[in-house]
């Protein structure tokens, strides 16, 4: 993909070496004139169906990591390429495999879990990319470590699926690579995106049948199921269905949980889900979302309760909290540290700032409503596994309608 993003922005030219064969320029995106102000305009964009809407000061820092990213697996995978080419040839492609690329799966260790309410210790497996220029120069290989749990259930969930890739050939580099592009975006997600509490998560499965997530990512989903907008290209290997955009389901009961604000986006989002239900009119099918979103605006909430489609909306007190959506990885790195807590309380460590609001808000046909209808008790268990999880000592939840 960073080779694919070179190509892009430049047209590959060939100059000669000194023994007179032909070899590849390699080309640093750097001194492309508007490379990183384009890059920049990607992460800063609010509309589009996985619009980043990054501030504008983290997007100049973002930008230049990319670019700096990007340079550097760049070379790594030409010369890697070029290796490849004397071995195979003309077919080199069929070469290509975890071990030829330098993958390798470090033994495990075992450190301190980094939140209180995970267990205590967790065995950590560690991804190396050991490639030849790497070794021959002495640098240390560029590593992804992940905690075993979640390592042996993107394993399964790929064997399950790796029809292409029975023997596991690129189950490493593949898992490398989504790590990676998870990592770098891991700024905003774990700013924006609302983490639903296991007991929360539970009560939407028993009392609304809850089978689906349409915005998650392999690193962090609750169920089996789930669509995911930004990586689709490489989540499809660990169990994606692909952007929630394409996803047209005609009966099921879907969390609906969109990882970026902005109302272009959330514009996007009810449009198709509205799309969906209309769609679904007259069918013996029942159909019913349940949305979690952050921070909407009054105007935002009064025209999606204006949907005939619109049951139920109810608002969780600003106080809840939330941990940053890291659990799949043992240490934060240090371009991702989580905000200090400030003088006004206004964020904690590996929280949400509490003085934005959340909104849950179901969306149903007919046959939803009468198949998982939202009762004071259903909501209310709901909003207890919230409120449990912010309020460990106070099991009471208040429903706001």
């Amino acid at each position: 993909n960073a080779e694919k993003l070179v190509n892009s922005w430049t047209k590959q030219g060939r100059s000669s070496s000194s023994n007179g064969k032909a070899k590849e320029d390699v080309v640093l995106l750097l001194r492309i004139p508007g490379a990183n102000a384009y890059v920049k305009s990607l992460l800063h964009s609010e509309t589009g169906a996985s619009a980043l809407a990054v501030p504008d000061q983290i997007a100049d820092v973002l930008a230049s990591r990319f670019i700096l990213d990007v340079e550097n697996i760049s070379i790594e995978v030409r010369k890697t390429q070029v290796s490849l080419m004397k071995i195979g040839g003309e077919n080199y492609i069929k070469s290509i495999s975890d071990k030829t690329l330098g993958m390798k799966l470090n033994e495990t260790l075992t450190k301190r879990s980094m939140y209180e309410d995970d267990i205590d210790n967790k065995a950590i497996v560690r991804i190396e990319w050991h490639t030849k220029s790497s070794i021959a120069q002495g640098r240390p290989p560029q590593v992804q470590k992940i905690y075993k749990i979640h390592y042996d259930a993107l394993r399964r969930t790929y064997m399950a699926l790796a029809d292409e890739d029975p023997d596991m050939t690129h189950f490493l580099s593949r898992l490398f690579v989504l790590l990676c592009r998870y990592d770098l975006i891991g700024d905003v997600t774990s700013r924006c995106h609302v983490v639903i509490p296991t007991m929360a998560s539970s009560a939407m499965v028993e009392n609304f049948g809850i089978s689906h997530e349409c915005f998650s990512s392999p690193l962090n989903l609750s169920c089996n199921s789930f669509n995911s907008t930004i990586f689709s290209d490489i989540d499809k290997y660990f169990g994606s269905l692909g952007s929630f955009f394409e996803f047209s389901p005609f009966a099921g009961s879907f969390q609906v949980n969109p990882p970026f604000g902005g109302d272009d986006s959330l514009n996007l989002m009810f449009d198709h889900i509205f799309a969906l239900l209309q769609h679904s009119k007259g069918d013996n099918n029942a159909l019913s979302f349940l949305v979690i979103i952050k921070d909407a605006s009054d105007s935002f909430i009064s025209h999606v309760k204006s949907s005939p489609y619109c049951r139920r909306v109810v608002s969780l007190e600003s106080s809840l909290k939330y941990k940053a959506n890291t659990q799949h990885k043992d240490t934060v790195s240090a371009s991702r540290k989580q905000p200090k807590k400030s003088d006004d309380n206004s964020a904690v460590e590996g929280s949400c700032p509490p003085s934005i609001s959340t909104s849950l808000i179901w969306l149903q046909n007919d046959l939803g409503y009468d198949l998982w209808t939202p009762s004071n008790e259903k909501v209310n268990q709901v909003l207890q596994g919230f409120h449990a999880h912010a309020h460990p000592s106070n099991s009471n939840a208040v429903i706001f309608a």
